[in-house]
């Protein structure tokens, strides 16, 4: 809407149209009538009020826009205040806080720079722009190797500083130094890889163990590696450990397959590493280096060595067949790769099943056909050797624990030591439970240095006399006494503690008095009276007389010759002469017993090394004893015939037609197999002391603390695993691991396999009572025969002829009723005629009267009765297998 005039507007105006008024009137314009001119000035207002009207609508226009800008700028404005008020908030708190800090900052770079000029005495720091320094971690991994725990490590640290006058500025967390062991444990994986590679020969070794019933197995290598001292280059023959890994069982396969598992995880956190991305490792290559297996003489582990044979050759055949791939032109392997191919999707299902796969699933299956291939083409190769490469190509060796040799080599027993509830039921009479109680209860020296070691040295502190018995001889001989610990699993402790009770006899049974009478009641409770009674009968302390003998002329100048002297490693391979030598001195002491027993007895033709006895006063005592003792040369004859028979048992691995026989000298040295099976036992004693102090502690870091030790992995780091990349690599795989939950993934499949292995029981038990229930009613209808004169003509009463499977039926109707009715062979093993003459013998065996009806009646009683878990073919079948294992 145009804006009002002003009056002076108006004004000038009115002025305007008067003067024009007026000229016209000048002009002679007067003639024009009244009507014209007031349309030529209405006219002429029209269109002064249109160009104005106009005029005020741009105008209105331009301040629409304008006051709009001005919105516009007053929204922008109050944008930038409250941004300049947040800044100005920032900017106020920043200075704040720069203010607060500048002093510590101050410090920080005074300190710094003192630090720089090493003009700051007596203060360290452990970090470096927050990362803990290679040195201290390398301190804090030699803490861990000496057990320090981890939330006291950082303790330990500064006091051990504080002593040396040194302040240590920062800290370290309980979860750094676990990580840190753990970088420990994939330095020794790295390391283990590294030199596998270099020597491409190793021999195994491993043993089992059980605790708190979770199977656990300790391996060990034996490999040329080099030294890492400056300035030495040569290689010499060293144990590595392995590290122990739990599984389901302890069977062959589980332990081929941990290995197999083991493998696999070393070599890919060696490829990872800077070493593996210069020089790459194949995994398939580790089973070709194996040479020979460690072992004791178990049947597993014999079956565990076949494993690995077969593995290895797999393993050859599998890298000569890549190798023929790798060298023969591609047009010529086409035809079969697509045969191959083909098979595969085929096998899958088709093209839409194999396209239906996961990408996971279809790479597992490519890997399977390339193996298959791989394997193909190897056969043909391994076809193509001669027998010098084919020989060596699949050389590999077994060899026993000498320990377990000597040990098994012990026997022991004629007085029964039983518990007290074998005890109670002997004491009943002539009856089953008394013979039961007699043929499961153990005696002579053997039963006898256990239970005295339960009292004397118990492996509960809680429980045995082991102090009072060492302040009792303590005040007797001037000196305490250990008794040798039998209570658990120990080396030669019974032969020790055989020597030591004969030694000590008079003082042992003074002390049993003494303790029974300290007593309210002055009695023996039931172990302490079979201890007493033991060590007062002829038969038993003359057993020990033998036991300590046996340790004196043969058991520990044996261990002596195999554990060698100093830094001197006896070979296994190299042990076949020593055996002959043990043989061929238990026969001369066999022949000629008076080599121990005669009064001019010595060590120079009693022991087995001419060296002086173990613990002479042992032999002494002996011969003290000895005309107290009349079946002592008798017992010494039988003991060493028994341990000749078990040494020739126990040493076939060294027989003329073995393949240890067969090697030559240089091949004895190149594969070296310890003596003993210490390594991998020590280890697992270890493990089970490191999980009863910390029984939270995971298996990963218990091996990285144990392998960074024994591995002497520091040395490996220092020397050839130092770069920057190299500790980077270790504290990124060590965070990697610790994420992944390797234990709790063990757990899982340890559980599942429990699982799966309860539900086949469970299904065999289902079979077996279908079965059972089965028999039964068949033994339910079954009508017995009691004619014996029928039954010698094998026929029944209604004279048809009986086959082998109805005399087997009624045979096991009697067995049915009666369960101690035994016979002379199993029933499938029979002729007919036999088992004609054991069903008259049953017959003929029933008591006075029975008849028909007395038969039905106990079928009756039988039916109603619990039914039987095992049948007469199942038992006889298992009686088998145990015959043909004996």
């Amino acid at each position: 809407m145009p804006a009002r005039r002003t009056p002076k507007q108006r004004a000038r105006a009115a002025n305007n149209i008067a003067g024009i008024l007026d000229r016209r009137r000048k002009c002679g314009t007067e003639q024009h009538d009244a009507t014209t001119t007031e349309n030529v000035i209405a006219d002429k207002e029209n269109a002064r009020l249109l160009q104005e009207v106009e005029i005020q609508r741009n105008r209105a226009d331009r301040f629409q826009t304008k006051f709009r800008n001005k919105t516009k700028e007053a929204a922008r404005a109050k944008h930038t205040r409250d941004i300049l008020q947040a800044e100005n908030v920032r900017v106020e708190h920043n200075l704040r806080m720069r203010g607060f800090r500048a002093p510590k900052q101050k410090e920080r770079l005074v300190e710094k720079t003192l630090k720089k000029a090493h003009n700051v005495p007596g203060e360290v720091y452990l970090k470096e722009k927050g990362i803990i320094k290679d040195s201290c971690r390398t301190m804090v991994r030699e803490l861990g190797a000496m057990k320090i725990p981890e939330e006291k490590q950082d303790r330990v640290i500064k006091a051990v500083a504080q002593g040396l006058g040194i302040h240590v500025v920062d800290s370290i967390s309980s979860r750094s130094t676990g990580r840190i062991m753990l970088e420990g444990g994939i330095g020794s994986q790295v390391q283990l890889v590294s030199e596998i590679e270099g020597a491409k020969a190793m021999m195994l070794s491993g043993d089992g163990t059980t605790i708190r019933h979770r199977n656990y197995e300790s391996r060990h290598i034996n490999l040329q590696v080099p030294s890492y001292e400056q300035g030495r280059m040569e290689k010499t023959m060293t144990t590595r450990s392995m590290g122990i890994g739990s599984a389901p069982n302890h069977t062959s396969d589980m332990q081929l397959h941990g290995l197999q598992e083991q493998s696999q995880r070393i070599y890919g956190t060696y490829n990872r590493s800077r070493l593996g991305k210069v020089s790459p490792a194949d995994v398939i290559a580790f089973a070709t280096y194996l040479l020979g297996l460690g072992s004791d003489h178990a049947e597993d582990q014999k079956r565990l060595a076949r494993l690995l044979l077969l593995w290895k050759i797999i393993s050859e055949k599998e890298i000569r067949g890549r190798r023929y791939m790798e060298a023969t032109a591609i047009s010529d392997l086409l035809p079969i790769i697509l045969e191959a191919n083909n098979q595969k999707i085929q096998d899958a299902g088709g093209v839409e099943a194999w396209d239906a796969l996961s990408e996971a699933e279809k790479d597992r299956r490519d890997a399977e056909v390339y193996k298959k291939l791989c394997l193909r083409f190897g056969e043909e190769a391994w076809s193509k050797l001669s027998a010098e490469e084919l020989r060596e190509a699949q050389l590999f060796v077994w060899a026993g624990c000498c320990m377990h040799k000597e040990m098994n080599s012990v026997k022991g027993g004629p007085i029964k030591l039983m518990n007290r509830d074998n005890a109670a039921a002997a004491s009943l009479g002539p009856s089953s439970a008394n013979d039961r109680a007699v043929e499961v209860s153990e005696g002579g020296a053997v039963k006898l240095t256990s239970l005295a070691g339960a009292i004397f040295n118990h492996k509960d502190q809680k429980k045995g006399q082991q102090d009072t018995c060492r302040i009792f001889f303590e005040d007797r001989l001037g000196y305490a006494i250990h008794f040798p610990d039998t209570s658990n699993t120990r080396f030669q402790s019974h032969c020790e503690a055989a020597s030591e009770l004969i030694v000590h006899l008079p003082l042992y049974l003074e002390f049993l008095l003494l303790v029974r009478d300290k007593k309210d009641n002055r009695n023996f409770n039931h172990m302490e009276n079979n201890v007493f009674n033991a060590l007062k009968d002829i038969p038993t302390i003359t057993e020990l007389c033998v036991l300590s003998l046996y340790s004196q002329a043969i058991s520990n100048p044996y261990m002596r010759k195999v554990r060698g002297s100093g830094e001197r490693r006896m070979n296994t391979l190299d042990a076949g002469p020593l055996h002959q030598e043990v043989k061929d001195h238990i026969n001369r002491i066999i022949q000629e017993p008076e080599l121990l027993l005669g009064d001019d007895a010595s060590y120079t033709t009693g022991a087995l090394d001419g060296q002086i006895w173990e613990r002479p006063e042992a032999v002494y005592a002996v011969h003290c004893l000895k005309n107290s003792l009349p079946h002592l040369r008798e017992c010494l004859i039988a003991f060493f015939k028994g341990a000749l028979e078990t040494w020739y048992r126990f040493t076939s691995e060294f027989a003329e037609d073995s393949i240890i026989a067969g090697l030559s000298q240089a091949e004895k040295d190149r594969i070296h197999i310890d003596t003993t099976n210490d390594p991998n036992e020590g280890n697992l004693g270890v493990l089970r002391q490191d999980i009863r102090h910390a029984p939270n502690i995971s298996l990963s870091k218990a091996n990285a603390r144990s392998m960074y030790k024994k591995n002497r992995t520091a040395d490996f780091i220092q020397h050839s695993f130092n770069t920057a990349e190299d500790q980077a690599f270790l504290r990124a795989e060590a965070r990697k691991q610790d994420a992944a939950g390797i234990p709790r993934e063990s757990r899982r499949v340890e559980a599942a396999y429990d699982r799966a292995d309860v539900e086949k029981k469970r299904g065999k038990d289902a079979q077996r009572k279908t079965k059972a229930d089965a028999r039964t009613a068949v033994l339910d209808a079954l009508k017995v025969e009691l004619d014996v004169d029928t039954l010698k003509k094998g026929q029944t009463s209604t004279k048809a002829r009986m086959n082998k499977d109805d005399i087997h039926l009624q045979i096991n109707w009697h067995r049915r009723r009666d369960a101690t009715i035994s016979l002379k062979m199993p029933l499938n093993k029979m002729k007919k005629e036999d088992m004609i003459e054991e069903l008259v013998a049953i017959v003929e065996g029933l008591p006075p009267g029975f008849t028909d009806a007395q038969a039905s009646s106990s079928m009756v009683e039988q039916a109603a009765g619990t039914p039987m878990d095992e049948d007469w073919e199942e038992k006889e079948e298992r009686e088998d297998a145990d015959m043909m294992e004996v």
